[in-house]
């Protein structure tokens, strides 16, 4: 039985303090939304951002809007997989395996997406090349963070999951410029708040 210095604990106190240890836990092996989240929010804000500079002004090149967007993405993807990785070594067992597991499917979602995109580039003008590209990337990222929401029981990740995916297919029917556009403040300004906000609550939660 835990005790404290007025008694021992009940089932209840013993099962909140447990969980208020693993929640630490997570914390100090990488689970601040604030890194989660607005890592994503500044790489869409900035991606999307460029994506946009070059469908609506044409200030950028298509290879060079697409390389900045990608560029970001791919470094937002492999601290996503590195943090949800570090969590699940903490534990054994089916966790674990969920962790790693997941881990792949970001990579085989990236790989996909890549493949598909070169494919249909083939087949359509440029404007459409890039809403190929970023319609289809964000529909690997919104699947992934609702199934991880789902996953590691994460309310927080599910929902913005579920909001990235509202926007894609707004944008997507909207077309390339307005896509990007939405994207870019939508997507990318929503992620960098709630990392903000959420980081702000777990600390004064903590």
């Amino acid at each position: 039985m835990v005790k404290d210095e007025d008694g021992p604990l009940g089932p209840a106190e013993t099962l909140l303090l447990i969980e208020q240890q693993r929640a630490k836990t997570i914390w100090w092996l990488g689970g601040d939304p604030l890194l989660m989240y607005t890592t994503w929010g500044v790489t869409w804000l900035l991606g999307f951002g460029a994506l946009f500079l070059y469908l609506g002004y044409g200030a950028l090149t298509q290879a060079t809007a697409l390389l900045v967007l990608f560029g970001f993405m791919s470094a937002a993807m492999a601290i996503l997989v590195i943090t949800r990785w570090r969590i699940g070594g903490s534990v054994r067992g089916d966790s674990a395996d969920r962790s790693r597991m997941y881990g792949f499917a970001w990579g085989l979602g990236l790989a996909c997406t890549i493949a598909l995109s070169i494919r249909l580039s083939r087949l359509l003008p440029p404007p459409e090349v890039s809403l190929v590209w970023a319609a289809t990337s964000m529909t690997v990222v919104a699947i992934l963070y609702i199934m991880g929401g789902l996953l590691y029981q994460d309310q927080p990740m599910m929902r913005l999951g579920l909001w990235v995916a509202v926007l894609n297919v707004i944008g997507t029917v909207s077309g390339p410029a307005p896509h990007a556009l939405i994207m870019s403040f939508g997507a990318g300004g929503g992620f960098i708040v709630a990392g903000i906000v959420l980081h702000r609550r777990r600390r004064l939660s903590g």
